[in-house]
């Protein structure tokens, strides 16, 4: 029986790969060993003729003995250039990949059959092209061998006539062909990269065997065989003089270190003086795999650090710079008993021009502290006053009488409320004290400690706690499993095995362990459950869920495709298997919407479980108590406003003066469910599917005489007054029932940094036994590490990396010398769900559009995710009721706008109103952009769509990328001309809308062309996000020549010009080009496709936009 060889195709290789194809011979064997290999020596020779014409690149032996040279050897792996076609791709090469450490070694690739794979529950592989310098679709599981530098021996030798005559059709063969010889020093051993990491072939079980279950590929010699010899031979097409050239390791540069040393505690002085030593005129190439735990550590520290240090460092130097400052007061009184003033700080061009960088980050905080002095020579200041920049003072009535340059700066502070804030008497001597938010990078530095060997474990988990860590940390360097899985058995599996892990082993290798989310003794649970997946996806999806290895699930889609619900229906699985579930996100709004989502979700599963089952029925479920966590005083200070207030709601969320409203909301709150055991009747009724906690809580406070008056007032049956001038509840007693909520919770949501100042909450954190965490795309890796923690609980991420990414605001910005200031920004971009992904965790995609109507989603598809099959579900059928607005507004358009064509069959289509030759404002303080024209556009728009059509403006929602076109639509929008837009929701910038949605969305772009150019819009995930927040209709109103001039002004003819960068200001006030590809080819499809509407203004003659002055 010959052996079976199934191996992948080859990938293109890298410029900085030296690769040649090879042979390493394995089994040298004296001849009483070759009836355990091959029957006999003409059998051996042909079977190896025949794999040399049938394989291609390279074949790996083993050596057993070499006592009789050419006697018998058996052929393992095959390589491409030696002649025929091959199953089984390998290379030996010299790898320096940028900023690591360059070696060699070899490879060999395994099919992945991802389709398949795919289908049947596995998942998709990715990996991380570094001349694309993206994430994508991997076909292949490949295994890398590194050989240690300067632990072994290399001979380089010409190719025997025999050997050559093996491969007739090899390239290079008429050269010589080189025969390599490296054995490995005592003690030493190979690295090995992708060893462990998951692996399915859905059309070969044989190939799964090999890789998953270590079973022979060539008669009793297993792939782990291969990788734990010592003794490797190649045969390579090159001569021996180039090969000894090529693969010399004296040819090797010095090995690469990070240059940040090993401390990474947090220490500001010790920070700026490594910064200061290690700063350089080049940035380091972005990783997805570590050396070392020192490494990782590095790279996510340093990136955070780097990118908000020299701001602090700036905010210091402003500080300690006074000026001259005068005050308008507001109110109409004597100026000593005003209130409230405007301040203008007369700043000079030199101030500006120095603090350019920086000053545009400290001002995106709208709010600082202004320092009032008694004399420009004191050190210590006299008061301490809150204040906030008014953004565009030209117009401000007060300041008529008192015109202000663009070099000076306007501030609205207001007096302190005593006199101990106020400071005595002061000359009107003033500096700037910003906060450069330095408190929550040394959150995040001090988080990624945990993964340092000897950190202590951050959960309580039986069994081998340190090897479990061990594989944590393992899983974080995203280099594979091989070290840890070929060491010693211990009892980690056991350990895992106790919160629902299940295993397998082998004699030599001990498995990852494994999650079954599904192992719940209760079918009908878990049947009612999975049915929340679309029946063509249930299959797959519940498959996806038995078999986690690692007990770590990714679930990506783009938008619209029910990524948040998937994710809830895995949550819910996680809880019932595993316990209680720690539930996150990396902003407020992410986690408000996923909290929701598992609130339906449960309720949903929950009412079909009990359907026609009587409300005490002994097999009934119940739902599980989510939790949403807010600062425990802003829950306390909501509750006691809605006792008084009831139908507030979630204007009940307190309101901190310049610090601006609390993110507290009303639903799922502990203050909502105090509420709802009180029996509020502005929140919903107890239902007796609810937790039983929950009852059993009503029936304690029901119970006690000293909580009567609380039941009375929360129920209404009691007036606020009343309940004052009686004996009102205490806050401490108030703070046990709600401590009594959250300790009866199955899911906590709360965002990572509320874990580490709230003490109730950092305790329940650390008694989940699993966490889950939506738009982790949008993530910093410190903040999972808060979120996770180090012992490898079970954990689900779910996001769309072709969204926004983790923030990242110093990229490009150098200092006065040419250094970077953040050398590792692309790093600190790559967030934890895309590091695994690259890393080779197989991910749940879906692939139906379920919210936007036919058509709005295909540009998006075409040029964002081309390697996605998707469709639209039928749901999304435009004759459908709910798109009837989208229908109105198409109708509405091609009256109004006779250019436009209409959308196709069956479809809608995007609309840009082009706004040609009209005003951009660039904020000279801010770099903020604006737009008067193009939103009275959008407004003119909104009002007579709604009035023409009579529909509810409530369903439009109005975004925009820039926070001064925000404030500008929401101040226009109070005018009279616009009463009838008062239903609709406030406006928001594009990254707070992220994970939100509406019927009829308005993006109002504030870009123009030439000046100020697109911007940040050009950023594909930004982008992404812009033109995907829409159900039923996406109205644009911009200039669609931003990225370059498409055709002629009324769109005849179609253009087809490619446009890839642009110059532009970034968000630094820099001029940098932009890479604008991707957003030249949507505007391209829109002018192309006929949906362009053009509105023109009269354009000043030095083309900065309309002049609507005349």
């Amino acid at each position: 029986m010959q052996p079976q060889l199934v191996f992948g195709h080859v990938i293109g290789l890298a410029s900085h790969f030296l690769s040649v194809p090879f042979v390493a011979l394995d089994g040298f064997l004296s001849p009483h060993f070759t009836s355990f290999f091959f029957n006999d020596r003409a059998r051996a020779l042909a079977l190896a003729s025949a794999l040399a014409l049938a394989l291609a690149l390279a074949v790996v032996v083993a050596e057993r003995f070499r006592k009789i040279f050419w006697t018998r050897f058996r052929v393992q792996f095959y390589g491409k250039a030696l002649g025929s076609p091959q199953k089984i791709p390998s290379r030996f090469f010299r790898y320096k990949p940028p900023d690591s450490n360059l070696w060699i070694g070899f490879q060999v690739e395994f099919s992945l059959s991802q389709g398949e794979n795919e289908d049947s529950g596995f998942g998709f592989r990715h990996t991380y092209d570094r001349h694309l310098q993206s994430v994508v679709p991997l076909d292949q599981h490949r295994v890398t061998v590194k050989f240690p530098r300067g632990q072994c021996a290399y001979d380089f030798k010409e190719a025997s006539p025999e050997l050559l005559a093996r491969f007739p059709h090899a390239k290079g063969a008429k050269n010589g062909l080189a025969y390599v010889s490296v054995r490995l020093n005592d003690g030493a051993c190979v690295s090995v990269e992708g060893f462990g990491i998951p692996f399915a072939n859905a059309l070969d079980p044989e190939v799964e065997s090999w890789i998953n279950h270590d079973a022979p590929i060539v008669e009793n010699v297993t792939l782990l065989d291969v990788l734990r010899q010592n003794h490797f031979h190649f045969v390579v097409a090159n001569t021996a003089q180039d090969a000894l050239r090529n693969f010399s390791e004296d040819r090797l540069p010095p090995p690469f270190k990070y240059p940040y040393g090993t401390n990474h505690t947090w220490n500001t002085d010790r920070i700026q003086k490594l910064l200061f030593d290690t700063k350089d005129k080049r940035q380091f190439f972005p990783t997805y795999h570590y050396e070392d735990d020192n490494a990782h550590i590095t790279v996510v520290t340093q990136s955070i650090i780097q990118d908000i240090m020299w701001v602090d460092q700036a905010a210091r130097e402003i500080r300690s710079i006074k000026y001259s400052a005068y005050f308008i007061p507001l109110d109409p009184v004597a100026p000593a008993d005003a209130k409230r003033f405007y301040m203008v700080i007369p700043l000079t061009k030199e101030f500006r021009d120095r603090f350019d960088g920086a000053w545009r980050r400290l001002t995106k905080t709208p709010t600082l502290h202004v320092l009032l002095f008694n004399h420009p020579e004191d050190k210590e200041a006299e008061a301490k006053w809150k204040c906030s920049i008014v953004g565009y003072p030209q117009g401000l009535t007060a300041l008529k009488s008192h015109p202000t340059s663009k070099q000076e700066l306007v501030l609205f502070v207001r007096r302190p409320p005593t006199e101990q804030q106020q400071g005595h008497d002061f000359e009107n001597c003033a500096a700037l004290d910003f906060d450069a938010q330095l408190e929550d990078c040394k959150r995040k530095v001090d988080a990624m400690d945990i993964f340092q060997e000897a950190a202590k474990p951050t959960h309580a988990i039986p069994g081998n706690v340190k090897d479990v860590m061990d594989l944590h940390r393992t899983l974080m360097r995203g280099n594979g499993f091989f070290d840890w899985m070929t060491r010693p058995k211990s009892d980690v599996v056991e350990a895992m095995a106790a919160t629902s892990l299940e295993h397998t082993s082998t004699p030599k290798l001990r498995a990852l362990p494994v999650v079954n989310f599904l192992q719940v003794n209760d079918d009908k649970f878990v049947d009612v459950l999975v049915d929340e997946a679309l029946p063509v996806d249930r299959g797959r999806f519940r498959q996806y869920l038995s078999n986690r290895p690692l007990g770590l699930g990714i679930i990506t889609a783009g938008p619209g495709f029910g990524k948040t619900t998937a994710l809830a229906a895995a949550t819910l699985a996680m809880q019932a298997s595993c316990g209680k579930v720690f539930c996150s996100g990396p902003s407020n709004v992410a986690i408000d919407n996923f909290a929701a989502r598992i609130d339906r979700i449960t309720s949903n599963v929950t009412a079909k479980y009990n359907k026609d089952k009587q409300d005490d029925a002994l097999d009934q479920t119940h739902r599980r108590l989510v939790v949403r966590g807010y600062k425990p005083q802003d829950e306390m200070d909501a509750f006691l406003h809605l006792l008084e207030k009831p139908a507030d709601g979630d204007k009940a969320a307190p309101h901190r003066g310049f610090a601006g409203t609390s993110k507290w909301q009303l639903h799922l709150s502990i203050a909502f469910w105090l509420l709802v055991v009180l029996r509020c009747p502005t929140v919903r009724a107890l239902h007796p599917d609810d937790h039983p906690k929950l009852h059993e809580l009503r029936r304690k406070i029901d119970a006690r005489r000293d909580l009567e008056g609380l039941c009375a007032v929360a129920s209404g049956k009691m007036a606020w007054q009343d309940y004052q001038q009686g004996s009102p509840v205490q806050r401490g007693k108030l703070t046990v029932l709600m401590k009594e909520i959250l300790a009866a919770a199955d899911l906590f949501c709360a965002t990572p940094a509320m874990t580490t100042i709230a003490v109730p909450y950092s305790e329940w954190k650390r008694t989940a036994k699993a966490v889950a965490v939506d738009e982790a795309a949008n993530m910093v890796r410190a903040d999972l590490a808060i979120v996770w923690g180090n012992t490898l609980l079970p954990c689900f991420l779910a996001g769309d990396p072709k969204q926004l990414p983790p923030t990242i605001l110093t990229v490009t910005q150098k200092d006065i010398l040419g250094n970077y200031l953040n050398r590792l920004p692309q790093d600190g971009k790559i967030s934890p769900l895309e590091f695994f992904q690259a890393g080779g965790v197989p991910v749940y995609r879906l692939r139906t559009q379920l919210r936007m109507a036919e058509g709005l989603f295909d540009a998006v598809s075409a040029e964002i995710y081309p390697e996605v099959p998707f469709k639209y579900a039928p749901s999304c059928q435009v004759s459908l009721p709910q798109f009837a607005i989208g229908r109105a507004l198409e109708s509405y358009i091609l009256a109004k706008y006779a250019d436009v064509k209409p959308s196709p069959t069956g479809k809608l289509s995007p609309i840009f109103i082009h706004c040609e030759g009209y005003r951009v404002i660039v904020n000279e303080m801010t770099g903020s952009k604006k737009s008067h024209d193009q939103v009275r556009i959008a407004l003119d728009v909104a009002v007579d769509f709604a009035e023409t059509k009579s529909v509810d403006p409530a369903n439009f929602v109005i975004i925009s990328p820039y926070t001064a076109n925000v404030e500008l639509i929401e101040k226009m929008r109070r005018r009279p001309a616009y009463s009838a837009l008062l239903p609709m929701p406030p406006a928001s910038t594009v990254d707070g809308f992220q994970g939100k949605e509406g019927d009829i969305v308005i993006l109002v772009m504030g870009t123009a062309y030439p000046r100020p150019g697109p911007g940040f819009t050009s950023e594909q995930q930004r982008l992404n996000v812009m033109v995907t927040r829409q159900r039923a209709g996406l109205l644009i109103v911009g200039d669609i020549n931003v990225t370059g001039e498409l055709g002629t002004s009324k769109g005849k003819g179609k253009a087809d010009k490619e446009i890839k960068t642009v110059k532009s200001r970034d968000s630094n006030g820099k001029t940098t080009w932009k890479n604008v590809a991707v957003l030249h080819k949507l505007h391209l499809t829109f002018w192309n496709a006929g949906r362009v509407a053009h509105v023109s203004g009269k354009a000043k003659d030095d083309g900065q936009g309309a002049d609507l002055s005349s």
